[in-house]
């Protein structure tokens, strides 16, 4: 009888410890917020010295030896502690989280990521604070082949942090590795039969690269310089 009593005396304790409150939980609460994804503002086409415009005018665009290069337009956004910048991804087609993180895809300029080193006290999106790159005539690892003339590249930005993280990516844009892709041969993929017409429907004129019979350029005299608007103006018919 006194051990029955005994245990329900210690059950009893056990029961008001339970109610009881603390302002330690026995399981640690622990928030992740993932990091910011940055944003792609423009990619544009240039090459490394003028077009001859004699090969313009001829029709011989996609045979110019010239190398394809291309201006990133982007702002610092990140603003977390361990930020310390964007790898630029470059494909044929978007990349995926696996291909990022393999390395492959990733541009550098000296052989050292991030592509583009920066400090979370750089973030701003003031106009005189925006970011031009030149992507120089590029030969992804391991191949041997630099960007082709007349051939439609996938540029995509994440952030990167000193703990290993990396960000989602930023919204893919695709860019021709041309300024004049209308004198590109058609069918390439820059210049596909659909956009080398001036009767195109609307829908095709969305998807056809500025420069081409379906989306020609608005301002021509801009035309070598890859059909970039002034500042300001981002109609249909120009490269932002």
């Amino acid at each position: 009888m006194e051990t029955v009593k005994f245990l329900s005396l210690l059950l009893a304790l056990f029961l008001v410890q339970c109610g009881k409150n603390t302002n330690t939980p026995a399981i640690p609460l622990i928030f992740f917020n993932p990091p910011s994804v940055p944003q792609i503002v423009g990619v544009i086409p240039i090459y490394d010295y003028p077009v001859e415009s004699s090969m313009v005018a001829t029709g011989q665009a996609d045979k110019i030896p010239f190398k394809p290069q291309f201006v990133l337009k982007y702002y610092v956004t990140n603003t977390e502690q361990n930020f310390v910048g964007y790898n630029l991804s470059i494909t044929s087609a978007t990349p995926s989280l696996y291909d990022t993180q393999l390395g492959a895809s990733i541009y550098t300029e000296n052989g050292i990521v991030p592509s583009f080193p920066h400090l979370a006290i750089e973030a701003s999106t003031e106009a005189t604070n925006l970011k031009r790159r030149k992507i120089a005539n590029r030969i992804p690892p391991p191949g041997l082949i630099p960007f082709q003339h007349c051939e439609v590249y996938t540029f995509t930005l994440r952030a990167v942090f000193s703990n290993g993280v990396i960000s989602n990516p930023s919204f893919s844009v695709s860019q021709c590795a041309s300024v004049f892709p209308s004198k590109c041969s058609e069918g390439t993929s820059c210049n596909p039969t659909y956009c080398a017409t001036s009767t195109c429907s609307d829908a095709e004129k969305v998807a056809c690269k500025v420069g081409t019979l379906c989306n020609p350029c608005l301002y021509p005299s801009l035309e070598s310089g890859g059909c970039e608007c002034p500042s300001g103006v981002s109609p249909p018919g120009c490269n932002p």
